[in-house]
């Protein structure tokens, strides 16, 4: 997302600056012609995380100083940003579902009080923009939902029409196998792998070639590790990857049986490839998925095991030309929430604040 807004911004005469503590490999040239300040690795290894966010302030303060311009965090832990980005932000509806995790994420009211008034925050969702509005008594101005968007050369129905039959002969199943995928970066716990586990062994029961492919996290998770469903080779597990595209070709359904989620990026790239998706309404993409298909969504939340079941076989049992009605009514929906869609968006935000100051 970072690098798309420098590219963006760089494309429209913009001057860019990206500061960050650390540069993955292989993202350079991502940014356009952004100018990137980093931390170097020694740097970094000898500081700690307090001492890197601290540089990492003075490197912008001083810039700001020399060159005025917008300021937009993706951190929250710039007090004197523009605009804010709100990545986690757990809803107050669904602070029972996971325990603990709003105090290993964003700060809460006091962050958001001392701010300026011109400052503006941006949510992923509408579900983190009604939290937000509750927990912090933000006036609703303060507010403004822009949908995180996707890479359309990649995420495609010409890519999955490619891909499919070449990873599937990877992981060596057939065309006629079923295969239901949770995509995934990692936290297996908050995106419901135990759910999904369940899922894929009660759907067995009526659907016997089914199997399930779980891609996500740097190693595989221990509640698949010693599940039966691995070792029996029912499920398979995948690493992340730089190239997901590859594995949601392969799949027939995406079932994202989240206990929450802010928004969930993979439901709107898997609509970009056709896919059937079955989620809740306690993922913030949904919000999308259910203007193109509202069969896709199970009520408030996925704890009802049973209507994710029924609605992933319900899926699963179209006919191919139903399937690819419903994939280009999705593929379609997507389009519309790419990278530049809201890149464009947050170029008019910053239009407006620019006048305005």
């Amino acid at each position: 997302m970072i690098a798309s807004q420098a590219d963006f911004f760089s494309r429209q005469q913009f001057s860019v600056t990206v500061c960050c503590n650390r540069l993955s490999r292989g993202t350079r040239s991502a940014f356009g012609n952004a100018t990137i300040r980093h931390q170097s690795w020694l740097s970094r290894a000898l500081a700690s995380r307090t001492r890197q966010e601290v540089r990492l302030g003075d490197t912008i303060r001083h810039l700001r100083d020399k060159r005025p311009g917008t300021l937009i965090d993706h951190g929250l832990g710039l007090g004197s940003a523009d605009i804010s980005y709100v990545h986690n932000f757990l809803a107050p509806e669904y602070q029972d579902h996971i325990k603990g995790y709003m105090s290993r994420h964003e700060p809460g009211e006091h962050f958001w009080k001392k701010m300026p008034e011109h400052h503006l925050i941006v949510a992923n969702s509408k579900l983190v923009k009604r939290g937000l509005l509750e927990s912090c008594a933000l006036p609703e101005t303060r507010v403004e939902v822009i949908y995180p968007g996707y890479d359309p050369a990649r995420f495609c129905l010409d890519s999955c029409r490619r891909l499919r039959p070449v990873t599937r002969s990877q992981l060596g199943i057939g065309d006629e196998t079923r295969l239901v995928g949770l995509v995934t970066s990692g936290d297996f716990h908050k995106r419901g792998l135990d759910r999904f586990l369940e899922c894929i062994e009660q759907l067995k029961q009526i659907i016997p070639d089914l199997k399930g492919l779980v891609l996500g996290g740097r190693k595989c998770p221990e509640i698949l590790k010693s599940h039966r469903l691995l070792r029996s080779g029912e499920v398979f597990y995948q690493r992340s990857t730089f190239f997901p595209e590859k594995y949601f070709a392969a799949l027939d359904l995406l079932l994202y049986p989240a206990r929450y989620e802010e928004f969930g990026i993979v439901i709107l790239e898997g609509m970009a490839m056709g896919l059937p998706v079955v989620t809740s309404a306690a993922t913030g993409a949904s919000e999308i998925l259910e203007s193109a298909s509202a069969r896709c969504i199970v009520g408030p939340s996925a704890e009802d095991i049973d209507s994710l079941c029924s609605r992933t076989r319900q899926l699963l049992e179209l006919t191919r030309q139903e399937r690819t009605d419903l994939g280009k009514v999705l593929s379609q929906e997507a389009i519309r929430h790419t990278h530049e869609a809201h890149n464009k968006q947050l170029g008019c935000r910053v239009e407006r604040f620019s006048k305005a100051t």
